[in-house]
Order: C-alpha cells, then structure tokens, then sequence
C-alpha cells in the first residue's frame, strides 16, 4: 500500500512537470521565433532576454534529436539492466538512498519483512526457513541478497545468534536493531517484530502524507516559474519599439 500511495504521490506531479517542459519547449522552439523573427526581419533590436531565448531557441531546433537520444538511451538501458538480477540488487540498494522516497521504501520493506516473519515465527519449525521467506517478501532485492548471503550463512556455519546476524547483513535500521535484541534478551522476538511492523506502518503512513504536499508544493512552484519565465519573454516582446525613420 505505501508503494502504490508512492507511485500515485510521484506519478501526477510527474506529468505535471513533463507537460510543462513540453509547453515550454514547443513555445520557445515554435512559437517564438515566428514572432521575434518579424523584428530581425525589419533590423530591429531585441531586448537581451529576447536574444538569449531566440539563440537557445536555434540551438534547440538543430541539436533536439541528440537531446532526446542522450535523455532516452541511458533510459532504455537502464530499464533493460534493472531486469536483470544484479540490476535489480543494484536498483534496490540505491533507490533507498533516493530523497523525499528513499526512507519510506527502506522502511516500508523493513516492515513487509517483520510483518512476515511475525506472522509466520510462531507456528515453523524451521526459523532458518522464515528468515529466508520473509526476505523474499520484502520486495527489496537488496535486502533479500545480503540476508541470504550473510545473515543465514552466519547462523548456520558460524553459529551467530540471530540479531547480530541480522545486524552483519546491514539492511536493518538502528531503531529496528535495537527493538530486537530487547527482545532477544527478554526471550520474545516474536513481539519485538510485531512491535517493529506496527511501528514503520505508522512511521512511513504519517511520513507518506508529508511527503506528498512537499512534493506538490515544489512541482507547483516549479510550474509558477514557468508561467513567470513565458510571461516575461512575452511581454519583453511587447516593448520592442521600431526604429524611428
């Protein structure tokens, strides 16, 4: 549910800005220049912020195609390596560390894991195995790796006790650690990790609709000085004057 609550606070404002970009590039690639033009053709001159916005304008309308290939092949490729295993460990490490989504991704796999291994602890026979599950149903790919990699071969080979395996793998947050090894002390992990879900549900539901309104508020900020920026070269045109005979 946080994940989709994150697609759907992204997805909008996403549009928002590309639509903007794009009117923004249609009226000084198109529009524009067919009207400051008419002053060049007469030798008029044009205010400084005039010029500027007609030279990037020419830029643009020779080199967009390079533009479109360097912003959409990278892309492309991306896309393709994040369906592969390391890509999608990759991905997972690294889109944790993203602003504003990171920590609540992180935090809301954190909680998938627990709420798993909470629901599951008490009736298997083989705590190994749900360690395994519920690092499968984290959705992180990341996490899922270092767990399977050095928590688990540290409690089968070397015998570690569960929490400091876990804290080897380096996936979990302070606050979480620290929940578990109280329990591990007062011989209730179970709890602990109930304890550990409840609290990430609340923390990253409350965070989700902070960060929505911060993310809304930028974009509307962002679309402001793009009415401002189209409003000014318009009427900076306006102010042009012919030359008097």
């Amino acid at each position: 549910e946080i994940k989709n609550n994150i697609k759907k606070a992204l997805i909008s404002p996403m549009f928002a800005v590309v639509a903007t970009i794009g009117a923004v590039m249609y009226y000084v690639i198109d529009i524009f220049p067919a009207t400051a033009e008419l002053f060049l053709k007469y030798n008029m001159p044009l205010p400084p912020l005039t010029k500027k916005t007609l030279a990037v304008s020419d830029w643009l309308g020779i080199y967009w195609w390079i533009i479109a290939l360097v912003i959409v092949i990278p892309i492309v490729v991306l896309w393709r390596w994040w369906k592969t295993p390391k890509g999608k460990i990759w991905r997972d490490q690294h889109i944790i560390k993203l602003p504003l989504v990171g920590h609540l991704i992180h935090k809301s796999s954190i909680e998938i894991y627990f709420r798993v291994f909470g629901t599951i602890y008490a009736g298997a026979g083989d705590n190994i195995e749900t360690i395994k599950t519920s690092a499968e149903a984290c959705r992180n790919a990341w996490m899922e790796d270092r767990i399977k990699r050095i928590t688990i071969p540290l409690m089968l080979k070397e015998g570690e006790a569960f929490v400091p395996a876990m804290e080897a793998a380096g996936v979990f947050t302070r606050t979480s650690l620290t929940r578990l090894k109280t329990g591990q002390e007062t011989g209730n992990i179970l709890q602990s990790a109930q304890q550990i879900a409840t609290y990430y549900e609340a923390e990253t539901t409350l965070k989700m609709n902070a960060m929505i309104e911060y993310i809304q508020s930028i974009v509307g900020l962002f679309i402001s000085l793009a009415v401002v920026f189209l409003t000014v070269v318009s009427a900076e045109i306006a102010t042009i004057n012919p030359p008097s005979a």
